[in-house]
């Protein structure tokens, strides 16, 4: 049996095309069923901005995240650098008369 199938696959491979270039052309489909996504932080999907089949190019948005937990996370930060500015802003003032005044005391 494997004797059989190596000797037609044998003769497949080296047995003249019709055309005589020796090119072999297939025709079909290629499906692709796996999509890796990668998003920069764990979220739901809102939107899906394609459809299955489209054509899309470098830099396109396919889908597009749900934004609370983000928001919160941005809104946090805005804060926090608030809180930073108010710091700096206290450092580069200067000492003032009633904090030298309280240590003294």
């Amino acid at each position: 049996m494997i004797l059989v199938a190596v000797a037609a696959g044998a003769w497949f491979v080296t047995r003249p095309s019709a055309d005589g270039g020796g090119l072999l052309t297939l025709y079909g489909n290629v499906e692709i069923r796996d999509a890796r996504l990668a998003f920069g932080e764990q979220e739901l999907v809102a939107a899906v901005e394609v459809e299955e089949g489209a054509t899309v190019h470098a830099g396109e948005v396919l889908a597009r995240l749900r934004g609370e937990r983000l928001g919160a996370e941005l809104e946090g930060a805005v804060a926090r650098r608030s809180a930073a500015e108010q710091v700096l802003a206290r450092l580069m003032g200067g000492i003032r008369e009633q904090e030298i005044a309280q240590v003294r005391a």
